[in-house]
């Protein structure tokens, strides 16, 4: 089993970030408003897991509490397995100086596999992370553990967190919770929400040139937003992304009229948000081959939310 000390990756979501071999990849995520969960795998096996879950700052904190219980289920389902199993709390592979004064405890254990384990409490943002890295026996795991636990960040430093997984790259408002994600050959889609009436929705599509044979970028559109058409009256430009030569569709669109006249009329007498709006871009990168779009529903008043999300977004 090969892992390159030198060639890593780097992923972003909900706040947290890190870094880890490029032959590891994402088979796992789940994201709720106060929880977090990420698993990667190789070719071969599991071979990292971090959950986060964000707690009350009144809340104590024990560490050793919570390495020992893990521990011990672990050991439970080792002896049910009928697997010897060892564990060691409090290593020291990771000290406060070296994650910018959290705190942290990291434990080890043995079985079929072995594991290296970090629990840490950010005093700042109230998460309490629980990672583990996992390998075979003879694997310099330890080297490998310290590399990835002293990369780990758990909090963005403003209201903007960054998204990087599964070939996409852009930062969303920390108020946006991910409701939604399909990933799947040749094509990913992240959903975002705020409350009952914003979203912003981000794709990508692999292999462009395939997608835009025989047919165009504003037909192609078309098809992909057909359910959000049904919805909103869509007008389009065709427009250059920057200082790039990105050929690209902006969108723009209205709510269909007429609407229920009761919903109608109790909108306008809350005076609770203004009509839905669509904005949207969807665009190929020549670099990469790739298709990508943001699409942004929104009923609020800000128009800069939407523009500062393309703005973030990297896709080469």
């Amino acid at each position: 089993m090969k892992t390159p000390q030198t060639d890593w990756q780097q992923l972003a979501w909900a706040g947290i970030t890190l870094f880890a071999p490029n032959d590891w990849y994402v088979t796992h995520l789940r994201v709720t408003q106060n929880e977090s969960y990420i698993r990667m795998e190789d070719d071969e096996m599991v071979r990292f897991e971090l959950s986060c879950m964000t707690v009350s700052p009144i809340q104590q904190i024990n560490l050793r509490e919570q390495a020992e219980a893990i521990l011990s289920k672990m050991a439970k389902e080792a002896k049910r397995r009928g697997e010897e199993f060892s564990q060691s709390v409090d290593t020291k592979l990771v000290g406060r100086h070296q994650v910018k004064g959290r705190d942290v405890l990291t434990f080890s254990w043995a079985g079929k596999y072995i594991g290296e384990g970090m629990l840490w409490w950010c005093g700042k943002c109230n998460k309490v992370l629980a990672a583990h890295v996992i390998g075979v026996r003879g694997e310099k795991l330890k080297e490998l553990a310290k590399k990835l636990f002293t990369g780990i960040s758990d909090h963005s430093e403003d209201e903007w967190h960054r998204w990087k997984l599964f070939g996409l790259d852009l930062k969303i408002h920390s108020s946006m919770r991910l409701c939604g994600h399909k990933v799947e050959a040749g094509f990913v889609r992240l959903q975002f929400k705020r409350g009952d009436e914003d979203s912003i929705e981000v794709a990508r599509w692999s292999t462009a040139d395939l997608m835009l044979k025989g047919t165009t970028l504003d037909k192609l559109a078309a098809q992909v937003l057909k359910e959000h058409l049904k919805k909103f009256e869509v007008s389009y430009r065709h427009v250059h992304l920057g200082s790039s030569s990105h050929e690209g569709i902006e969108l723009f669109g209205k709510a269909k009229m007429p609407l229920k006249t009761l919903q109608l009329f109790l909108r306008q007498l809350t005076k609770r948000s203004l009509m839905p709006r669509l904005r949207g871009l969807m665009w190929k990168c020549d670099d990469t081959n790739r298709l990508f779009l943001v699409l942004a529903i929104t009923a609020s008043e800000g128009e800069n939310e939407f523009e500062q999300v393309v703005n973030s977004f990297k896709c080469h």
